[in-house]
């Protein structure tokens, strides 16, 4: 085996799409449905054994606000 860890070896939450409405932005909306949609899944761990959380911002704009949440 190389050492390379696959997403297959590690159970995972995946957040696909979080977004809130231009004209509801700057309201901390997507602040609380991104801690809503963590709180889920911390809730759910202990069933679906996930480990980690992974997500893929759709532009620069989307990685700013989630490297605020500690996302790299």
């Amino acid at each position: 085996m190389s050492g390379i860890v696959t997403y297959i070896d590690i159970p995972v939450a995946v957040i696909g799409l979080l977004a809130v409405h231009v004209n509801h932005r700057d309201n901390k909306l997507g602040q609380i449905l991104l801690i809503d949609a963590l709180r889920r899944m911390i809730g759910i761990s202990a069933v679906v054994g996930n480990h980690t959380v992974i997500l893929g911002p759709i532009n620069e704009s989307a990685k700013n606000f989630y490297s605020k949440f500690g996302f790299i």
